[in-house]
């Protein structure tokens, strides 16, 4: 949802979710007044565990390049987080608006490949600040991810997310169907009757990316 919580109306809202029957597992990760996560703490603490699993690729040169590893600054700001969440209080609230907000973006929503546009221990988001990138005029494979109920009167498509990497990345067709497929099977499992999901996989080309 485009629009921007205060730390209040955040609070309230997770007061709201969490006296419902089946939200009490949600956890709110709110940076200033600018940016509003809601989470399930279980998928959230599963995620922490998986973060040294996803793909980072820094889009700030003439071309992508894959990372050896997540950025210094943010994979200390997701231990200490992981940490905080896994021991501590039901949310975490920060005070700024770091500058790796993409890549902190695409690991909170479990993209497997998330992208860098920013430099280590650079100064706190500016949303107005203009970054360039390298993803504009070159072949980016978009997966798409939808529940498809089945229910016998009209069923229907409910997009969940879509993500893009360049083919550069893994320009053999044979990885690229592994990392589908690996996505793929780390969404079924939540899916549950009458819903199945489905992934489709393209290559596309713009102009220009916005992040």
């Amino acid at each position: 949802m485009d629009y921007h919580f205060t730390s209040q109306q955040a609070r309230s809202l997770i007061h709201e979710l969490r006296n419902h029957k089946n939200g009490h597992q949600f956890t709110l990760l709110q940076f200033e007044d600018r940016y509003t996560f809601i989470a399930h703490r279980q998928r959230l603490l599963e995620q922490c565990g998986r973060r040294h699993n996803t793909i980072y690729v820094d889009v700030q040169g003439p071309a992508p390049v894959e990372l050896t590893q997540a950025p210094e600054d943010a994979d200390q700001f997701l231990k200490d987080m992981c940490e905080a969440l896994a021991t501590g209080p039901e949310d975490w609230v920060a005070t700024s608006v770091p500058c790796f907000m993409v890549t902190l973006t695409g690991w909170l929503l479990e993209y497997p490949v998330v992208y860098v546009s920013h430099q280590p221990n650079g100064p706190p988001l500016d949303e107005w600040e203009v970054r360039t990138n390298c993803l504009g005029q070159r072949p980016l494979v978009l997966i798409q991810l939808q529940a498809i109920d089945h229910l016998p009167v009209a069923p229907q498509a409910w997009p969940l997310l879509a993500f893009t990497y360049p083919q550069a990345i893994l320009p053999d067709p044979q990885k690229q169907q592994q990392l589908l497929e690996r996505t793929r099977a780390h969404f079924s499992s939540r899916m549950v009757s009458p819903f199945t999901l489905q992934a489709e996989q393209s290559l596309v080309s713009m102009d220009r990316i916005a992040l």
